[in-house]
């Protein structure tokens, strides 16, 4: 192992870039990325290769790596390339921890400050939180750059980055160092004309200004105390920006170093829209959310998000640290586990599989908790996607009602607000939409998401005409801060027919506000008054969620039942009725397929241009396919 030990490092110190990697045996081995547009279940964690087998695992995150290139791990690396398995490799930019790098005058040094001007920490990560470092800091910057070469060297097919949004994710606890207060003055001289700078920005010597200071003058505490809004917006704007430059230029340096195109995965957390900036440059995505329990706990609208921000992109959603706490502390049913990695698939998407799982207050190392999902639950959900994965990838989802997601709107509340809100999504419209997604769901009205980018940060995701006339009906959920050009789209899609649903009632966010159930039920009535003739009808329960989509020469309905509570499971429903408008064909094949086995062929009556038939049961989720003999279109 010593003599290994020092090979590699030989190897490091030439710093020759490899783009193919000798494995034992005399086996090369070439990182592609073809993987990307496969089936995936990755795993988080260093687990065995029984269990990765055992789970139907196809690759890992958050895996190895984190502490920088060491041999034992790179001939774990070695094994699981020999069974064909992706490993995305720890990088971790925002945790300056000694399990990161063994320098702790590096890491004072790095570290961001605090309004008060302190060190800045990690307080979620305890005990002994790390240092919070600064992605503004060219130290830290060099410092990265030196270690994805050495995940590169170790053969990581993918760099897997935490806490994606740095600095500026964070600002109620850092942004207040010597490097972000340089990086602010120059980043205001770049944008703003020197009247901007004077008159709507308040500053007279931009040579001198530091913003620290300016705060301190004007008797703050904290960044919102700023007299001056648009000042505290631009000072926002800039962390995320200094923070997608920072991530831009690591992943150039990846490619550069490497010969080739490294793809590159993040935590965007929650999906909220401070955190979606930097998916353009993402190659996959993996987010953590605070999965809920059911009967509560409806996520489809997340997931067709993650999906409408690029559809060319695999996601996998996980839950984050405090759910997981849960699963250890209360000893939960791993079937609901399962129900959401179905619930994710029926959106095109996937789950991380949690082994040795950190959990919230675990401690520093991802490696060191003990939460792992059981192979013989999770098997036959990996099993039944993989064999089936052609309705799951590629396919296009069936729906005559867009609902629109405005960046720009949840972006400017983020600006004005969010940055100071830790573990929470603090953007109204951003909520406002996750409710308008679970009402349609709960009454089975098929739904696409209408991504529109701020076109600053997510450039040539407009809101254009073309991208509405698939759908009859398009909904806005909240008011929206939309431009005279977007208005002028929206009009014109009314002129040509379409009808528009606006969610104006802010208290569809909470189920627990009293005006709630009233809210709820004059939003229904307008949706089912512009969708005439609804593609789905059925007496299935608030509790039955139904995606429908299409491929080929087939159309399917993923069936997720929600009615579950910890203690009880799952309680099946039984006879669901479900008419479904087909074009006329003559005859359809019909089956349905739970996994584990279970399934049938299922008869069905025609009625003009609609298809009618009965469900005998749905205990977690099942797949019903229609096989049509012809194109669907």
């Amino acid at each position: 192992m010593e003599n290994l030990n020092k090979l590699i490092a030989g190897c490091l110190i030439a710093g020759s870039s490899l783009l193919f990697y000798s494995c034992p045996g005399g086996k090369s081995y070439h990182p592609g990325r073809d993987w990307l547009n496969g089936m995936n279940f990755f795993i988080y964690g260093r687990p065995p290769l029984e269990y990765i087998e055992a789970v139907g695992g196809t690759g890992l995150a958050w895996s190895v790596y984190h502490g920088g290139f060491n041999a034992e791990e790179h001939q774990y690396v070695r094994e699981l390339h020999r069974k064909g398995i992706i490993v995305a490799s720890n990088f971790a930019t925002m945790q300056g921890s000694p399990g990161v790098i063994d320098d702790p005058e590096l890491l004072s040094e790095t570290a961001c400050e605090t309004f008060a001007g302190s060190k800045a920490y990690a307080l979620w990560i305890f005990p002994d939180s790390p240092y919070l470092p600064c992605n503004n800091n060219s130290k830290w910057n060099d410092f990265l750059n030196a270690r994805v070469e050495e995940h590169l060297h170790g053969e990581a097919d993918a760099i897997d980055i935490d806490e994606v949004e740095g600095i500026a994710g964070h600002l109620y606890l850092a942004g207040f160092c010597p490097s972000c207060m340089d990086g602010f003055r120059q980043y205001l001289k770049d944008n703003f004309s020197p009247p901007e700078i004077n008159f709507r920005l308040g500053i007279g010597q931009l040579d001198e200004f530091n913003y620290k200071s300016y705060l301190q003058d004007k008797g703050a505490s904290k960044l919102e105390d700023d007299p001056n809004p648009d000042l505290r917006r631009e000072f926002v704007r800039f962390q995320l920006k200094a923070r997608q430059k920072q991530l831009k230029g690591l992943v150039g340096h990846a490619n550069n170093y490497a010969g080739r195109q490294v793809p590159f995965t993040a935590n965007t957390v929650l999906l909220s829209a401070h955190r979606q900036v930097f998916i353009p440059d993402l190659d996959f995505l993996v987010y953590e959310y605070p999965l809920e329990l059911n009967p509560l706990g409806k996520h489809l609208g997340v997931h067709l998000l993650a999906r409408a921000m690029d559809p060319k992109k695999p996601a996998f959603i996980f839950p984050d640290i405090r759910v997981l706490l849960d699963f250890q502390e209360n000893s939960m049913d791993w079937n609901i586990f399962t129900h959401w990695m179905a619930e994710a698939a029926s959106a095109g998407e996937g789950m991380l599989i949690p082994y040795q799982a950190y959990v919230f207050g675990g401690g520093q190392e991802t490696v060191s908790g003990g939460l792992t999902a059981p192979p013989e639950i999770i098997r036959p959900y990996t099993k039944f996607f993989q064999e089936n994965q052609d309705l799951v990838l590629g396919t296009e989802l069936l729906a005559e009602v867009g609902l629109v997601y405005h960046q720009r709107t949840v972006l400017n509340e983020f600006f004005d607000y969010g940055y100071a809100t830790p573990w929470s999504i603090a953007e109204a419209s951003h909520l406002a939409f996750l409710s308008a997604a679970e009402i349609l769901e709960e009454e089975h009205i098929p739904f696409e998401v209408v991504y529109v980018g701020d076109e600053d940060f997510v450039p040539g995701r407009g809101l254009s005409l073309l991208g509405l006339e698939k759908f009859k009906t398009v909904i806005l959920p909240s008011p929206l801060s939309f431009s005279e050009a977007e208005t002028g789209v929206i009009n014109d899609y009314r002129s040509q027919g379409g009808k528009v649903v606006e969610m104006k009632d802010l208290s569809l966010r909470d189920r627990k506000d009293s005006k709630f159930p009233d809210a709820r039920a004059e939003f229904v009535n307008q949706v089912t008054a512009a969708v005439s003739d609804p593609l789905i009808v059925t007496d299935a329960p608030r509790e039955i969620g139904i995606v429908a989509g299409w491929s080929s020469d087939r159309i399917f309905l993923h069936l997720i039942n929600y009615n579950y509570s910890q203690g009880s499971g799952f309680v099946p429903q039984e006879g669901i009725n479900i008419s479904l408008r087909l074009p006329p064909s003559g005859s359809y094949g019909l089956e349905w397929m739970e996994p584990g086995g279970a399934g049938g062929v299922l008869n069905y009556s025609e009625e003009g241009e609609r298809i009618k038939f009965v469900l005998p049961v749905l205990h977690e989720y099942c797949l019903v396919v229609f096989s049509l003999g012809f194109p669907v279109w």
